[in-house]
């Protein structure tokens, strides 16, 4: 069944459990997502990554449809996810197309410009009435910039998420979910993470 965030984050506080976020690529990855949620009896996150269009490896106007479909079909709480939409008119895409959530990632944005933009997210996600994820910080290993951009980053303590930036962040776009580096890597290691 189709699902929003906030349905599955009550899920997982009653429960105290995680939930599963997967990038999804293609059918095959959908459907073992799905049959292994079923299975658990635990709801899960689908997700698609704007950087997957960037790469030639999938399509949303493609996978979107097939997505949410699936997860219409589930028998568990499935949320359909835009990982890292870093552009807004792609992202409105995807919520056209009935994602249940979102994430404007801004941070390879100064911050004052990821601020003003993510602010323009979460309106768009309110217009739509689907959670909306924003990211400070920079995430070392494989990212989208705001340029569409592929960057392969090596981890540095100048990365990480000040806290009290974070808090004027959350206060001043009123996201429901933040995204902040502390030394994790997204996707391959060019270096060991420091977790802090």
């Amino acid at each position: 069944m189709l699902a929003d965030l906030n349905e599955v984050f009550q899920i997982a506080n009653e429960k105290k459990i995680a939930i599963g976020a997967f990038n999804v690529v293609n059918f095959e990855h959908i459907q073992a997502i799905l049959e292994a949620a079923e299975k658990l009896s635990m709801p899960t996150i689908l997700a698609f990554a704007q950087t997957h269009e960037e790469n030639d490896i999938a399509y949303l106007e493609e996978m979107g449809p097939v997505m949410v479909l699936m997860a219409k079909r589930a028998k568990v709480p499935v949320v359909v996810h835009l990982d890292h939409g870093v552009d807004l008119d792609y992202i409105e895409k995807a919520l056209k197309l009935g994602f249940t959530s979102m994430m404007f990632d801004g941070s390879s944005l100064p911050y004052e410009e990821n601020v003003k933009m993510t602010q323009k997210a979460v309106a768009l996600a309110k217009k739509y009435g689907v959670t909306i994820e924003a990211e400070i910080g920079k995430m070392a290993g494989i990212t989208l910039n705001n340029e569409g951009i592929t960057e392969n980053r090596k981890s540095d303590r100048s990365m990480y998420t000040d806290p009290a930036e974070a808090k004027d962040f959350v206060e001043k776009t009123g996201v429901d979910c933040l995204a902040a580096s502390f030394g994790t890597v997204h996707g391959e290691y060019f270096a060991e993470p420091n977790l802090d």
